[in-house]
């Protein structure tokens, strides 16, 4: 395995291969390249003899890897404009609170944060949901991490342009709730712009920034509608408590990982395995954390001497009882030769 950090992250991958190291895995198994992004990073990821990219990146980078090497085995989990939606039904307290956190509490920049509040018919119009929402996310403590109150750090690169534009430019017809301020040292205050409109550029862009629009609907059907408008399907979050409201939800929501009446980041490893549909998955897209992710690192071939010919048209009374039970399953899917 070599690690290629991006350029800003190359401290904590220099830490985390010395973490390997000191457990005892081979230096030469885990090596670490801390390469500026250019052409020795296109030669390294291009090369004959790297068999699979893992990339966890923009949906850009990932279309850009695709360019140099067409063929290549690329396992890319990619970019998220997420949202939650907060119906009439909802614990205004919950959908606030889960709201300020997803949204903030990296910053913006985790790819599974919610830039995004869909706010349904009345729940647009409560005073008490646009009080506490402003109140809890203008008492977040910005600080670099050496505060150890800090309840927000500095964005990774404080200059990047796409996340300078969605902390400073409105579209049209959109106003300032909570106008972010720059504060130094990578630290902007958080921000909720309101008026977002289904099509506007903030509906459809991912921007890594601390910044919340809010959308206002008629129904469910229009925010679900909304939701999947985005070319992105990572992360999706739903406030209710209606179990009607969650059935319709469920039904139709685009999005590899959902979360109802909870924060729509912090996927847990073999508990939630983490992916995306759409743009935010490239490649065989099995799910970060999960028990079929290794499958997407290796190569399945017969065993040695046997001659799969041979096993057509047998059945499975021959098979160990795990491999018999796993064909049985997908026999009626499966011909012949697929299933041998």
């Amino acid at each position: 395995v070599i690690l290629k950090p991006a350029p800003p992250a190359r401290r904590c991958a220099a830490e985390l291969v010395r973490a390997f190291h000191d457990a005892g895995i081979p230096e030469d198994l885990v090596a670490l390249a801390p390469l500026e992004d250019g052409e020795v990073s296109r030669h390294l990821v291009t090369h004959k003899d790297v068999d699979r990219v893992v990339l966890t990146g923009s949906y850009d980078t990932a279309r850009l890897f695709r360019s140099w090497k067409p063929d290549m085995h690329l396992l890319g989990e990619t970019s998220g404009k997420n949202a939650i939606i907060v119906t009439p039904s909802a614990d205004p307290d919950i959908a606030v609170r889960d709201a300020v956190y997803s949204a903030f509490a990296h910053a913006g920049q985790k790819c599974s944060a919610s830039s995004l509040l869909v706010l349904v018919s009345s729940a647009g119009k409560s005073e008490r949901i646009a009080r506490q929402l402003v109140d809890a996310t203008a008492s977040l403590r910005v600080r670099l991490p050496l505060s150890l109150d800090s309840q927000m750090g500095p964005v990774v690169v404080p200059d990047d342009e796409k996340a300078v534009r969605g902390l400073t430019t409105l579209g049209v017809g959109e106003h300032w709730v909570l106008k972010p301020r720059y504060l130094g040292d990578g630290l902007w205050t958080p921000g909720i712009r309101a008026g977002v409109v289904p099509g506007s550029e903030f509906h459809l862009t991912e921007y890594f920034a601390p910044v919340i629009g809010v959308m206002r609907v008629d129904t469910l059907e229009e925010a679900i509608e909304a939701v999947n408008a985005v070319d992105y399907g990572l992360t999706s979050g739903l406030q209710t408590l209606d179990a009607a409201e969650l059935a319709v939800w469920l039904d139709s929501i685009q999005a590899g990982n959902i979360y109802v009446n909870r924060g729509i980041t912090g996927a847990i490893v073999r508990r939630q395995p983490f992916g995306g549909w759409k743009r935010s998955a490239i490649g065989s897209t099995t799910k970060a954390g999960g028990p079929s992710y290794l499958l997407g690192l290796g190569d399945i071939e017969p065993a040695d001497g046997q001659d799969v010919k041979e096993l057509e048209g047998q059945g499975t009374a021959a098979l160990d009882p795990r491999v018999a039970s796993l064909c049985d399953a997908v026999s009626g899917q499966l011909g012949e030769a697929d299933l041998a």
